[in-house]
């Protein structure tokens, strides 16, 4: 009996050395990711961005043409001061290729910041669709989550949005949790659709925003993973204003 029990024990310990060696494993793997991931990105706006010292232009340049050298598929560039977000921004057939491909083609977890396939580029549509992971480590949209907060709000009150034509300001406006398959994830057609959405977004709102323009004919919608109920997403609603 005792033989017994000590063989039992034998395998428990030995079964328990797997698991812990296995979880190990995927904790390496994962956070190799992540670096990797954070690397790429880091570079690339080390490599395409560079930093402007005038207040009155937009507070970086993009070089574009190394850029859609790399990838055709870089429509924009949107970038935050003080936060993580400074991304190269896909659009491609699908909403399925980006969701973990880095833009130099590698696989990732982090995959890229993309732009919703049925919207067009330049931002015409009633409300243009822009997705991101919520990594763990505060990378991609992650940063979306501290809009709950209207302190966070306060210090980050504009994105920057660039193409190779143009360059706008995003003036976050609203940013509450939702549902994967909420209106808003819906291509709006109508004026009406649109009204009606921002009542709605100004009704559940995190924080309050001190700049609404009076008249808004069409949003940016920044969308990540939430997790307080299945299929959970935090949006940040805005508005894109031309920078000339």
């Amino acid at each position: 009996m005792r033989s017994f029990l000590r063989i039992l024990s034998d395998i428990l310990i030995i079964a328990l050395v797997v698991v812990m060696a296995y979880s190990g494993y995927q904790l390496y793997l994962m956070l190799s990711e992540y670096h990797e991931s954070d690397v790429t990105y880091q570079e690339s706006a080390n490599t395409y961005s560079k930093p402007t010292d005038d207040a009155e232009k937009c507070p970086i340049t993009v070089d574009f043409d190394e850029l859609t050298a790399v990838n055709p598929d870089v429509v924009g560039w949107i970038y935050c001061e003080d936060s993580q977000v400074n991304y190269p921004v896909l659009h491609a057939e699908d909403n399925d290729k980006y969701l973990h491909m880095m833009y130099n083609g590698e696989y990732n977890k982090a995959g890229s910041i993309f732009m919703d396939c049925a919207n067009n580029p330049d931002l015409s549509d009633l409300n243009t669709l822009i997705y991101g992971h919520h990594m763990k480590n505060g990378s991609m949209f992650a940063m979306l989550h501290e809009y709950r907060s209207q302190e966070f709000y306060e210090g980050h009150k504009v994105f920057w949005y660039l193409t190779p034509v143009n360059t706008y300001k995003l003036y976050p406006i609203a940013g509450y949790v939702g549902d994967s398959v909420a209106e808003v994830y819906s291509h709006f057609t109508e004026p009406e659709q649109l009204d009606s959405y921002l009542a709605f977004a100004f009704s559940h709102s995190d924080f309050q925003a001190d700049y609404i323009p009076k008249v808004i004919d069409r949003i940016v919608v920044l969308s990540t993973c939430a997790y307080e109920f299945e299929d959970a997403r935090y949006v940040v609603i805005c508005v894109p204003e031309l920078f000339e």
